[in-house]
């Protein structure tokens, strides 16, 4: 085995390794965004409604409830889609892998 596809080899497990972090990273984050599409009602309640975190939410800018779900459900989408990619990208390398494992076998 030449040390050029050693190299490759090596690349590509860092590369499935990292591609299975990030898919799960991003599913994680489309969930938290998800749970905050839910909890922005909150968020842009009236401040006397919080009670304790009353002098905090004050201070927050509450903005339109609409841009707010709208740029939430933007990032779910986004980072579902992101999910996926990582996803098939991660299938590819692990098929990449063992294609060149068999294929030293043969030879």
């Amino acid at each position: 085995m030449s040390p050029t596809l050693k190299n490759i080899q090596k690349c590509a497990r860092v590369l499935h390794t990292l591609a299975i972090i990030a898919a799960v990273a991003a599913f994680l984050g489309a969930a938290s965004a998800l749970a905050e599409v839910g909890l922005s009602r909150w968020y842009n309640a009236p401040a006397d409604v919080l009670g304790m975190l009353a002098p905090i939410m004050a201070e927050l800018d509450h903005g339109s409830y609409t841009a707010s779900v709208a740029q939430l459900s933007a990032d779910v989408i986004s980072l579902a889609l992101d999910g996926v990619v990582l996803c098939f990208a991660a299938a590819y390398l692990k098929q990449e892998l063992e294609g060149a494992k068999a294929g030293l076998r043969a030879s």
